[in-house]
């Protein structure tokens, strides 16, 4: 079906996007702050990363349902006065896969980013570039090939994803992975199934083929490759001599041109940690959502809990499957 391809493409696409977007500054971040507070914000990273897509599933259904945490959340205050569609709809599928991909988008680009000397921009800003022109036009060129694995990884995994549209969308959300499934073990259709298959796998390798027309498809495993393509974008800035060993007699100047732009600095900084705050609440909050309703005294789902019980666990602790 022409259609779901096409869906199933854009979705892929746009979760891609917004992941790498979401992804980007916390990314550079973690680049630039000290070991303890790496590894304080690699933790909440990486517990959403190794928790189950099922688990995540079901907590968005709890949050985005009709009687869910948001719409409950706004007509209290007060804001709208009948529940909002957001449950089964394209919207609810891509923040899904967005909270699956992000933790990878991260993760994908800081293997690369933090390979990148950053005296090259600080040169930049000593040649009288603002920081913002030295992020855009020395920094950013050379993190592009971590950005390009990234985008490459999300989007083929994507395209192939199951259980979250299947879970969190509609009937007009289908994607080709789901087409398959029903194909294969609703309607018995094996041909049909076999075709979609093959379709998927055609078009996965159609764009590792474009792909490695413009970047090295090793930049996705390795990270030697990332230099490599790194190595050359900075060809032209080593021949004109500007070398991290010539660059570091000239941090006496840095400092000079950081006092006098303290004040900016200090707001990038803390812009950023907010923003990485904001990305880790989005990561964590569905998984605190289920360990709350672990605990919950009612035998529906309900959020917040009517109250305390462990029976859950109880059950848990005295199944014999």
């Amino acid at each position: 079906n022409l259609r779901i391809l096409l869906y199933t493409l854009k979705t892929g696409l746009s979760v891609t996007v917004v992941s790498l977007a979401a992804g980007y500054p916390v990314a550079y971040l973690l680049t630039k702050i000290r070991p303890r507070a790496l590894s304080i914000v690699t933790v909440f990273i990486l517990i959403p990363l190794f928790t189950a897509f099922l688990i995540r599933t079901y907590a968005w259904i709890i949050i985005l349902g009709r009687e869910g945490i948001i719409n409950n959340t706004l007509i209290q205050f007060g804001i709208i006065s009948e529940p909002l569609a957001l449950l089964n709809t394209t919207f609810a599928v891509v923040v899904g896969m967005i909270h699956v991909f992000i933790p990878m988008a991260i993760f994908t680009m800081y293997s690369s980013m933090v390979r990148i000397d950053h005296d090259f921009a600080r040169a930049a800003q000593i040649l009288g570039a603002k920081p913002v022109q030295a992020f855009l036009r020395v920094y950013f060129p050379m993190s592009l090939p971590g950005v390009f694995a990234a985008g490459i990884l999300i989007f083929i995994i994507a395209i192939g994803f199951y259980i979250t549209p299947a879970l969190l969308g509609g009937p007009s959300d289908t994607m080709i992975s789901q087409l398959v499934v029903t194909q294969m073990t609703t309607l018995l259709n094996f041909e049909l199934s076999y075709a979609s298959s093959i379709i998927l796998l055609l078009v996965t390798i159609a764009i590792l083929f474009f792909a490695s027309l413009f970047i090295p498809l090793e930049m996705i495993w390795s990270s030697s490759a990332v230099d490599l393509a790194n190595q050359r974008r900075g060809k032209r800035f080593r021949a004109l001599g500007g070398r991290t060993s010539v660059l570091r007699p000239l941090i006496a100047v840095e400092t000079l041109i950081n006092a006098v732009t303290k004040p900016l600095i200090t707001g990038h900084a803390r812009w950023l940690w907010a923003y990485t705050v904001v990305v880790l609440v989005f990561l964590t909050a569905p998984l605190i959502v289920i360990v709350v309703l672990s605990f919950s005294s009612s035998p529906f789902v309900v959020f917040p809990p009517p109250g305390f019980s462990l029976q859950w666990w109880e059950k848990l602790a005295n199944a014999t499957d």
